[in-house]
This record gives C-alpha cells, structure tokens and sequence, in this order.
C-alpha cells in the first residue's frame, strides 16, 4: 500500500472511530449518526463525515493543491444545515484538531450537494469550476481535477443482493479519472467468509474493474473497505487494495 492510501486510511479510521465514540454518549451526533443500518454499519452521512475529517490529511497528501469537498446528504428537518454538517462541526475541531474545518473545505450545500458520487475531493469547488464564482486562478493551464472519488454501499441481504449493490456503484468509480478511489462496503465475517461470500464479493469487484478497461492498466489508487463490527459500539474493518500492476486484488489486512 502506498504512504498515500496508509495515511488516508489512517485518517478515515480515526474521523470513524471519533463519530463513533461520539455517537455512543448524549447529543446530536446520537441522535444523527447513532443508529446502525444493515445490522451494524455505520449509516452513510457517518461515513461522509469520517471522509471529510481527512481534510488535514488530503491537504498534506497533496500540497500544495487547495482540497475542497462535497458530498450527498439530507438537511434535518428545519434546519438548513446537513446532517454530515452536523457531525464535522461537533466531531471534527476536538477530534481532528482543525479549527471552523466548515468555513473553508466544502462547496456550499444551497449551491450543490452531490456531484457524481456519495464523496468526493477535488482542487477546486464546483462554482469556481463553472464560474458561478470567483475564484478560478487566472492564466492558463489550470484543470479541475478529482483527488478522491468515493463510494459507500452498506444495504443489501444475502450474498447476491449484496454484491450488486456493490458492484454498480463500483461502475462510477471506473468510469471517472481521479487520483484515489475508494469502495466501502458491509464486510463480511467469519461465518459469511465461510460461505465463499468474501472471496465471492471480490471476485466480482475484480471483474467489473477489468470489464471497464481496454488494457490491464487501471488508473487511480484503489481501496476497499469491508466494515465489520456493531455500530455505534464496535466498528472494525479489513482493506484491500489493487496490485501495483492493478491485475488483482491483494489479500485482506486488518486495521
């Protein structure tokens, strides 16, 4: 694995694991990020949130570039404000040491809230890029580009229902150029292991990966993320990642 993707993968065990304790005690990221879906995942604006707590990272990963973010999730009711938005602003200046984290990383929510995937970085907001706003540097040479492309697909039952969840959100990420991509998924224990469910799951993400490209060469860095564990009690995870020749998926490893 890359120091690129160890630190991203630091990062975002360390914004889960603090949503995570956060959510066990009193409070609103309890009653936001509280409930486990799926029998035991973590619902999808906890994972966003944990995305964006790796805003420090992503900017040391890759400066000098400024990093902005966005992602797709609902307001509360009566509240302008996301859910996600919730979660950063309680867990994130304690957890991550980042102080008004909100103010300068994302693109505004009025103006979008989802741009292709559940998550995403990139160089520049979305209103610069379209000039909507200020912002753009001026000169030539410039390019809007994509540093990190996500997708979370926690939902589904048994092995088939499962799987093609997983893979069709798996098509977007081969179908875009950006620096990382990273799949998270419901992980599969011991006794599903047992079934061939895992090695099942990833042969189909291996699959559909090679299906989307003309020569063996994959752009991009690769992480996959299989959650294990009782959220928001526990939560655990093994990763996976492709070969520097991107031919084929490594074997597990644990956080």
């Amino acid at each position: 694995m890359s120091d690129r993707l160890k630190a991203l993968c630091g990062a975002f065990k360390h914004g889960l694991d603090a949503i995570r304790k956060r959510a066990c005690d009193n409070g609103i990221v309890k009653d936001i990020a509280g409930v486990g879906v799926n029998d035991g995942c973590p619902p999808k604006y906890a994972i966003c949130a944990a995305f964006a707590l790796c805003d420090q990272t992503m900017r040391e990963q890759f400066a000098p570039s400024p990093i902005r973010w966005r992602c797709a999730m609902s307001d509360l009711d009566g509240d302008v404000r996301t859910r996600v938005q919730h979660i950063v602003e309680q867990v994130g200046p304690a957890a991550m040491n980042l102080e008004d984290p909100w103010a300068r990383c994302e693109d505004p929510w009025p103006t979008i809230k989802e741009f292709m995937f559940d998550f995403s970085f990139s160089n520049y907001r979305i209103p610069e890029l379209t000039g909507q706003w200020d912002g753009w540097p001026n000169g030539s040479g410039t390019v809007f580009r994509l540093l990190l492309a996500a997708e979370s697909e926690v939902q589904g039952t048994g092995f088939t229902g499962r799987v093609n969840l997983v893979t069709r959100d798996l098509v977007k990420l081969c179908l875009v150029k950006s620096d990382l991509k990273v799949l998270v998924y419901k992980g599969y224990d011991q006794e599903d292991e047992a079934k061939g469910w895992k090695d099942g799951m990833l042969a189909r993400i291996e699959t559909t990966i090679k299906r989307c490209y003309e020569n063996e060469h994959v752009p991009g860095e690769w992480l996959f993320l299989g959650l294990l564990g009782k959220w928001p009690e526990s939560q655990s995870a093994y990763q996976h990642i492709l070969t520097p020749q991107h031919q084929s998926i490594t074997s597990a490893t644990g956080w």
